[in-house]
């Protein structure tokens, strides 16, 4: 029986690790697959995924990374299955934090602040003073996107953004801005916080300091990829 040498068995050790991590970049596809065909694929998910630079780098940057995890754990431990083990780790991370959230999205169902504070006003004889500010219909941006939103005081200090028959096209990292300004398409420091789902009536505090003016703009913003979703002017 001939016995292989050292030089011969370096090349073998590499096609099974590179094999390794072509059976884990399958599985993970299949994974997808399998979610696409659950949930559908979002409408516009291929346009923007294939228009804007920075969701290609990301892609390309979260490819190396698989590759050189499963390659350096290889080389240090000799064990073509920890680098293997890192790799799925790493896509089952990706999978759960951008595409399940970008597939399946979330409902959300919270009640109208201002219909609770003026009743509990009005059951203890005092002036209401809460009122709606304003109101806008929100817009796609290069994602679908429908519903209103108003700007409500709710007579005690306090205001809060609402969201009503809200419905946006899902995905990952999504934010809520708040900017002074007609159709602001680009985030500023003023952030409300994430956005609490993809679907339904859903309410935000807003800061004591944020000042409105004659026209604020109500941005939802995709911070991973740097991209706007959807506004609405008051």
């Amino acid at each position: 029986m001939a016995i292989r040498s050292g030089p011969e068995i370096g090349p073998l050790r590499r096609r099974r690790w590179l094999t390794a991590s072509l059976l884990v970049l399958i599985a993970a596809g299949l994974v997808v697959a399998a979610l696409a065909l659950v949930y559908g694929i979002p409408p516009n998910l291929i346009a923007n995924t294939s228009t804007h630079p920075r969701t290609l780098a990301i892609g390309a940057a979260a490819l190396a990374l698989f590759l050189a995890s499963g390659w350096v754990l290889y080389r240090l431990t000799r064990r073509v299955w920890i680098g293997a083990l890192a790799q799925a780790l790493l896509a089952a991370a990706v999978i759960a934090l951008v595409v399940v959230p970008t597939f399946r999205g979330t409902e959300v169902h919270e009640s109208d602040p201002l219909t609770g504070v003026t009743t509990a006003q009005r059951d203890h004889g005092q002036p209401t003073g809460a009122h709606e500010i304003g109101a806008a219909d929100f817009v796609g941006i290069d994602h679908d996107a429908t519903g209103s939103a108003r700007l409500l005081d709710l007579g005690d200090g306090r205001r809060v953004l609402r969201f009503e028959d809200f419905e946006v096209e899902a995905g990952p990292d999504y934010f809520v801005h708040l900017i002074d300004g007609a159709d602001v398409r680009t985030p500023e420091p003023v952030r409300l916080g994430a956005l609490k789902g993809s679907r339904g009536d859903q309410n935000y505090e807003v800061p004591a300091e944020v000042e409105i003016g004659s026209a604020s703009t109500v941005l939802i913003w995709c911070r991973v990829f740097d991209v706007p979703v959807a506004n609405a002017t008051f």
